[in-house]
């Protein structure tokens, strides 16, 4: 054997993951695993999963590197570079937080020929509002290719 153990937790999709219960329940299940400081937190899933596993990965053992592997097209903008990890509160959405980069990310853009067209239209939407903010060229190339893109060409979004 000799290699990494490798233990799994299944969690529901959505938004209503993202609050201190959830949380809480993963901490106690990898404490009861015996994870420690070399433990690796693999985050596969969208924005909620994405969100949750960030914000867990930064406070568990004063902090532990997290591989995320999103399968949404707004999660994989999101994990380009530092992301805002946050969790929603009985008063309010995204009260608890911080901002973490996660160690490595591996995107396959074949996940968003699955997805449904709801979120890929959130995601193309966050791209089009980072186009407008900050890059012109993204922008144009939503601009020039969204019939494509809408129906989910894959070298349009490996550009």
């Amino acid at each position: 054997r000799g290699g990494p153990e490798v233990y799994t937790m299944v969690l529901p999709l959505g938004d209503g993951v993202k609050c201190r219960r959830t949380k809480e329940e993963i901490e106690d299940w990898m404490v009861s695993c015996g994870c420690r400081g070399d433990t690796c937190l693999i985050a596969l899933g969208g924005d909620a999963i994405q969100d949750l596993c960030g914000l867990v990965a930064s406070q568990y053992c004063m902090g532990i590197p997290m591989i995320a592997v999103p399968t949404t097209l707004l999660s994989m903008l999101e994990c380009s570079g530092p992301r805002e990890t946050q969790l929603n509160a009985a008063e309010g959405k995204k009260i608890i937080g911080c901002f973490v980069k996660p160690t490595m990310a591996f995107i396959d853009l074949r996940t968003l020929t699955k997805i449904n067209p709801r979120r890929l239209k959130a995601g193309m939407a966050y791209c089009i509002r980072w186009g407008i903010v900050y890059d012109r060229e993204l922008f144009e190339l939503i601009d020039e290719n969204a019939h494509m893109l809408l129906e989910r060409d894959v070298s349009i979004l490996a550009r």
